[in-house]
């Protein structure tokens, strides 16, 4: 910091400190450069994530995206395996 401090004195020719609002400017900056690219980097995160998915998480998207042969519902269904007893088996007797 101590470098930087002399740096900035020799461009202004001047052998006093630095004063507090040049300092506090330059900090500004580079948190609003660093916010900037910290969100660059979130932006291309999300951008590569979905355009080249990871094998497992696009294995998923291609299991979700397919549609079922035949709906799997209780209702539909009227063929019973040899183990299955009917619904009503409690009031036959």
């Amino acid at each position: 910091m101590r470098a930087l401090f002399e740096l900035l004195n020799q461009a202004h020719g001047s052998k006093t400190p630095v004063g507090a609002a040049e300092v506090f400017v330059l900090l500004t900056l580079g948190f609003f450069l660093g916010m900037v690219l910290a969100l660059g980097f979130g932006a291309w995160v999300l951008y590569r994530r979905s355009k080249y998915p990871s094998p497992h998480r696009q294995l998923l998207m291609e299991l979700d995206g397919e549609e079922d042969p035949e709906p799997r519902s209780a209702s539909t269904s009227t063929s019973a395996e040899a183990w299955e007893r009917n619904a009503d088996w409690w009031k036959a007797s």
